[in-house]
């Protein structure tokens, strides 16, 4: 199987956002793609950093080291949860496809939870659908979190203090950490047949559908860490993170100027878009040392777009163009520049609350409103609306008027707290149906 990854920048730079996005939901939070040690700033409760290329960078605490320009922030004693098990063996975006952790060299499966090195298994996949994502944390597996008064410290303290950090920011509010990871993105393509099919496909994937249509292809991109796990290993790494955003109107400005003049590059060049590769580190500062080479495989991965749900929702036109940067990942995923962070859906949710209230100048909001949204869609899908087949997302917002101070002194600004995000029908459908 060729390695067209290793040969496109581009494609490397969607690997993160696909496989976080496709984990959303079942992970309740954001996957990192590449984990790294909490010790080298790889992600803890408080920490004030960014993602970019699948790890989370620490730039400082706001605990323990905020900038001496901005407000500090108490450590809390109450509202913290430090340590708690994490009872998750397998997080998987399909659970019609199954996923089997084999010992390398043998067709023994491994029992989960994972309680031997990462890098002495191989992932086999029973692939029901075209698209799949996967997440196996060795033991031991652990959680932090903040509960909702701590996090809207969080909101509050981004409200007044962003213009004294840099653009893009994030605080970290729940930290899932293990001793190492076994994850990967799988793709297959359909295609029509005469008879029912099973195929194995060169230590990859088993494929096995109905009569209509088969799984033609299979690829699949990988990652196994780190190379030195032993059985007594600490949960040292952070998988998933749940952080606190704030997305100003000038960012969502220049981000779409950013998005236009990149389109414009690609309409006049067959060339795909520069984006950062494997081997380039974010401009934004340094990297911390010592963190642990990882064993990865990446083969063949298409660079086609995924829907955000596993089942997708189809959205108001409206809204389906406000969230093309989420839905559409190939489009806007790869870096317009070198310093540009991974995709959220944090931040696309943000972008469309400045797109809905002219009035607003900045849009702040956990990203556990997320995983809350996707906790009540199920319920809300088996309700009265069933049979309705448009939807719209609907963030809930509380404005406050502050005073922030920025380079230039004082302003007044409208600041939008997003408190949850509603799922309802669309009633114009309704109406019309």
């Amino acid at each position: 199987m060729s390695d067209a990854l290793r040969r496109n920048s581009g494609t490397q730079r969607l690997l993160p956002n696909e496989y976080s996005r496709q984990l959303q939901a079942i992970c309740g939070g954001h996957a990192l793609w590449a984990p790294r040690r909490v010790e080298n700033g790889g992600g803890s409760l408080g920490d004030a950093g960014y993602i970019s290329q699948g790890s989370f960078y620490k730039e400082f605490n706001v605990y323990e080291d905020p900038p001496s320009s901005t407000t500090p922030l108490a450590r809390p004693t109450v509202g913290v949860y430090m340590n708690e098990q994490f009872n998750m063996p397998i997080m998987q975006s399909s659970q019609e496809s199954r996923v089997e952790l084999r010992l390398k060299g043998s067709s023994d499966v491994v029992p989960l939870p994972l309680a031997v090195a990462p890098l002495s298994v191989e992932p086999s996949v029973v692939l029901q659908r075209e698209k799949l994502a996967f997440l196996v944390p060795p033991m031991p597996a652990r959680r932090d979190s903040l509960n909702r008064e701590r996090r809207d410290e969080f909101c509050d303290w981004l409200s007044v203090n962003r213009h004294k950090i840099r653009e893009d920011t994030i605080l970290v509010t729940q930290a899932v950490r293990s001793s190492g990871w076994v994850g990967g993105v799988v793709t297959g393509k359909r295609t029509e047949v005469t008879g029912d099919v099973t195929a194995d496909v060169a230590g990859v994937a088993r494929m096995s559908v109905g009569a209509s249509t088969a799984l033609e292809t299979v690829q699949m991109a990988r990652i196994q860490g780190p190379d030195d796990w032993t059985p007594g290993a600490g949960a040292n790494y952070t998988l998933i993170i749940n952080f606190t955003m704030a997305r100003s109107r000038m960012e969502r400005l220049m981000h779409r100027l950013k998005v236009q003049i990149s389109d414009l590059g690609r309409s006049d060049s067959p060339t795909p878009a520069k984006a950062a590769g494997p081997s380039a580190a974010p401009n934004r500062q340094s990297k911390a040392g010592g963190d642990v080479q990882t064993g990865s495989q990446l083969e063949n991965l298409p660079v086609d777009a995924l829907s955000l749900f596993d089942e997708p929702l189809s959205m108001a036109p409206e809204s389906a163009t406000r969230l093309s940067d989420w839905d559409n990942a190939p489009a806007h995923s790869a870096s317009t520049s070198d310093d540009e962070n991974d995709l959220t859906l944090l931040k696309v949710i943000l972008d469309e609350v400045l797109d809905d209230n002219d009035d607003v100048d900045v849009a702040i909001a956990d990203s556990s409103i997320i995983t809350e949204f996707y906790e009540h869609q199920h319920a809300f899908r088996s309700g009265s609306h069933e049979s309705s087949p448009t939807y719209l997302m609907d963030p809930v917002v509380t404005k406050r008027t502050i005073v922030s101070g920025s380079s230039t002194g004082p302003r007044i600004e409208t600041i939008a707290f997003v408190e949850s995000i509603q799922l309802k029908a669309d009633s114009k459908q309704l109406t019309t149906d």
